[in-house]
């Protein structure tokens, strides 16, 4: 959809530069005026030409009109005169916040800016009498629904469901209505997922360089990179829904984690896992995941992890793990945010979905988050005194040197019990040095008591997280001394 139908070339100045180097190119070019932006469906690019150093006219143009410009796959470059104009237009491209969307050059030859926007991928234009149906279709901003637009640019509608298990970002599942394919009107659903433009790169790089030859095929979601856009601040992915599955967490609650736990570690990350080699400091490998300013940042969080028996500061916390002695580990592709709900399950497979956080990191560092997600979701779990009675039976040091031994009798938990012991199984093997995984659990209990709470029980189970997570802490601390 890069093709000749967006040929439109906007020019701001007083000298149409180069107009004959443009239309060898099939490129129009029409000087900028309120009714030249009414179109955006045909515009490639907008090319603002300076002659002094005067800021002011640009920067007026790109507050007026950039952010629309860049959110349609307008591209939009500036031409100086000398260098004082080339001054002028990164002034104004800083002062009106696009300082890296627009392409500046001086005293360009007259045809280096037509061949670099002929060759230009705008992506697909806006299709405008795109129908839009379902709940989520009245609470959509504008933006969002230009980006549905031009992602679904050859759809007469789709049907848009909102899918509540996104914490950060804005997650859909799409049934569309094809308007003329040869094969029929009713493709299988997409997702699609809208977030800040820097995330959404991120997560196709991701894609690109961690799934595509790493992560079996039918054990991801695959992007259409057609419908994947970005634009000034935003950005939306698109790609084939996993249909047909569950969650990690429903399955696990239902008793059926097992072989979901196993194909996720033999099967989906393995690709991951092979790359495995050995680094040192453990600690310093996982800097990032947790922030003790954010944490206090949440309301009455570290109050209530001290009316559970906390003693020590966030900041405390974090220098003592800091104070760790290095140790190696194994580093490799980690997913950066396991949760049970990133991990849908379908029959026997573990599907791994949501690629924003992907790194490299410790090798034990997935199965902690993932740990760390099934055991603190309270979901409509509300006996606080029973769950917290089983966190101190996991969570002690004998726990934590050799995996807990299977369920003896039934319990209420039994799926908890069990679904940890069997990451464990895993995590434990992995490790080349003592405490490795008592260390990333360290970490990430800490991180899950730095999030906002969804309900009363789950504030008490962050809150309790933190207090775990000194403990462990100083165990960690005393084996060392």
């Amino acid at each position: 959809m890069s093709g000749t139908e967006r040929s439109r070339v906007i020019w701001k100045g007083k000298d149409r530069w180069a107009t004959t180097e443009f239309s060898r190119r099939g490129l129009s070019v029409e000087n900028a005026s309120s009714k030249a932006f009414d179109d955006m469906a045909t515009v490639r690019a907008l090319a603002i030409h300076q002659e002094d150093g005067d800021p002011k006219l640009t920067e007026q143009l790109l507050r007026s009109e950039g952010a629309d410009l860049l959110n349609h796959g307008v591209s939009i470059f500036g031409i100086a005169n000398n260098d004082l104009a080339a001054g002028a237009l990164r002034q104004a491209a800083v002062s009106a916040g696009f300082a890296d969307s627009v392409y500046i050059r001086t005293d360009p030859p007259d045809h280096e800016i037509a061949e670099k926007i002929a060759r230009l991928q705008p992506g697909p234009p806006a299709n405008r009498s795109l129908e839009i149906i379902g709940p989520a279709s009245t609470t959509l901003s504008d933006t969002m629904k230009l980006f549905f637009q031009r992602s679904f640019f050859d759809c007469s509608s789709i049907s848009v469901e909102p899918l509540s298990e996104g914490r950060s970002a804005s997650v859909f599942s799409i049934h569309a209505r094809f308007k003329d394919s040869v094969v029929g009107p009713r493709p299988l659903p997409f997702f699609a997922k809208i977030d800040s433009r820097d995330k959404i790169e991120s997560e196709k790089f991701n894609y690109q360089y961690y799934a595509e030859h790493f992560i079996p095929f039918d054990l991801r979601p695959n992007l259409d990179p057609r419908r994947c856009l970005s634009g000034k601040d935003a950005g939306i992915l698109v790609g084939n829904f996993v249909e047909k599955s569950e969650s990690l967490m429903a399955a696990a609650r239902r008793g059926h984690a097992q072989t979901a736990l196993f194909s996720l570690f033999d099967n989906t990350l393995r690709g991951w896992r092979h790359q495995a080699q050995i680094r040192q400091d453990i600690v310093a490998a996982l800097s990032g995941v947790f922030s003790p300013d954010k944490l206090l940042a949440v309301a009455n969080r570290y109050p209530e992890a001290r009316s559970l028996g906390a003693t020590k500061t966030p900041q405390e916390l974090e220098a003592l793990l800091k104070a760790l002695p290095s140790k190696d580990f194994l580093s490799a592709p980690m997913h950066g945010d396991l949760t049970p709900f990133n991990v849908r399950v379908r029959g026997h497979d573990a599907i791994l979905i949501d690629l924003a956080h992907t790194r490299q990191g410790p090798l034990v560092a997935d199965p902690a988050s993932l740990e760390v997600g099934l055991a603190f979701e309270a979901g409509n779990d509300v006996d606080d005194k029973g769950w917290s009675d089983l966190m101190n039976a996991l969570y002690s040091q004998t726990c934590l040197l050799r995996p807990p031994v299977p369920p003896r009798e039934p319990k209420a938990r039994e799926w908890l019990w069990s679904s940890i012991r069997q990451i464990r199984v895993v995590a434990l093997a992995e490790e080349i040095s003592q405490f490795e995984y008592a260390t990333a659990l360290a970490v990430y209990l800490l991180r899950r008591a730095m999030f906002p709470a969804d309900s009363v029980s789950d504030g008490f189970r962050r809150a309790y997280a933190y207090v775990l997570a000194e403990r462990l802490i100083s165990c960690l601390g005393s084996a060392h001394v």
